[in-house]
């Protein structure tokens, strides 16, 4: 399966950003003095001439920074979505795209599958492939309704009649998986191709 950042701009999802910071704060907080005792012990030096303090000092500030800068994208994050709501009360399809794909990943909201699949129903009855490649995505998975490959290839002939490549693929996909049918799968790889 193809995987793919639905808001590219956004990058990861905050949220996931500042906890991995966080947990390397921690880890750097009680390794630094170890490593420095480590190198006292046996003679050799981990900081390239520099006191073990300083070097320490110089570690904890770079993962303070990471903090900053995760709050930062979080706050930015949040911002971007609050641009994406006003874009939806004015009925744009690409707002309410990125805004189901903020509740999709947690990206700047909580984390609201039906609420996510509930915009991207409306976004493609606008006619939007992203958003016909999303409930397909949604029907494939099972996720929010139960899984139902019918409706996932409805979805995904949806987004591919619009030149989508991602939902020729994962027809091909589907149709090589549960039809068996390698013949078509390959027809739907070489379209996607082109």
């Amino acid at each position: 399966m193809l995987k793919r950042f639905d808001i590219p701009h956004l990058g990861h999802p905050p949220y996931h950003q500042f906890y991995c910071a966080l947990l390397i704060t921690a880890v750097a907080l009680l390794i630094a003095p170890m490593l420095a005792g480590l190198a006292e012990a046996t003679g050799r030096s981990i900081s390239d001439g520099r006191d073990s303090t300083e070097s320490h000092e110089r570690i904890v500030a770079a993962i303070r920074l990471a903090l900053v800068q995760s709050r930062r994208q979080l706050r930015n994050a949040r911002q971007q979505c609050n641009v994406y709501q006003q874009g939806v009360a004015r009925n744009d399809t690409q707002s309410l795209i990125n805004l189901a794909n903020c509740f999709q990943h947690g990206t700047g909201r909580p984390k609201r599958l039906l609420r996510a699949k509930q915009l991207f129903e409306i976004a493609a009855g606008h006619g939007s492939p992203e958003a016909h490649l999303a409930l397909g995505q949604f029907y494939r998975d099972g996720r929010i309704v139960g899984q139902d490959i019918e409706q996932a290839i409805s979805h995904f002939r949806a987004a591919s009649r619009y030149g989508s490549a991602e939902a020729m693929v994962e027809l091909g996909l589907i149709l090589r998986r549960e039809r068996s049918l390698p013949d078509a799968a390959c027809d739907w790889f070489e379209r996607a191709a082109d």
